[in-house]
């Protein structure tokens, strides 16, 4: 019993090496889409140069060479789509997390914009209030010099 827990430890483990592993890879890919388009297009030439030199070097095992060089193409085509998916999805969640961000933003100027409104119609308020109280009163005048 205690062999099985660590083997699934170290499954486990394993896994976990492997999603690190590939997310650092797509980052990696993320950031060199240009040096991977490269590199692939020099894949593939040199899948065509060998399939042309081992085609006129075994000339009686055509077939099999060509059946080989599909595998071949199809691997480094799904390789590659699987590099350029990556770098979308992550094109892709970097724009929710800006939409996301910018949502929360607008509805934080509009929380802003109402509570700027709130306060200027107080102080509005408060100032006419405090120009009423502060006119000077004729009858206090007219009475000093009355007496």
């Amino acid at each position: 019993m205690y062999n099985h827990g660590r083997l699934f430890y170290y499954i486990d483990k394993l896994g976990r090496n492997i999603d690190l592993f590939l997310e650092r890879l797509k980052m990696f890919c993320y950031k060199h889409s240009n040096f991977l388009t490269w590199l692939f297009l020099v894949v593939y030439t040199l899948e065509q140069i060998l399939l042309l030199i081992l085609t006129v070097i075994f000339e009686g095992h055509i077939k099999i060479i060509i059946s080989f060089f599909i595998a071949l193409t199809f691997l480094t085509f799904n390789t590659q789509k699987l590099f350029i998916e990556s770098k979308g999805k992550h094109l892709e969640r970097s724009v929710s997390e800006l939409e996301f961000h910018n949502n929360y933003l607008m509805s934080e100027v509009e929380s802003l914009t109402r509570t700027i409104d709130k306060i200027h119609s107080s102080y509005e308020k408060l100032s006419s209030k405090s120009l009423k109280e502060t006119k000077p009163n004729n009858n206090l005048g007219k009475e000093r010099g009355a007496k």
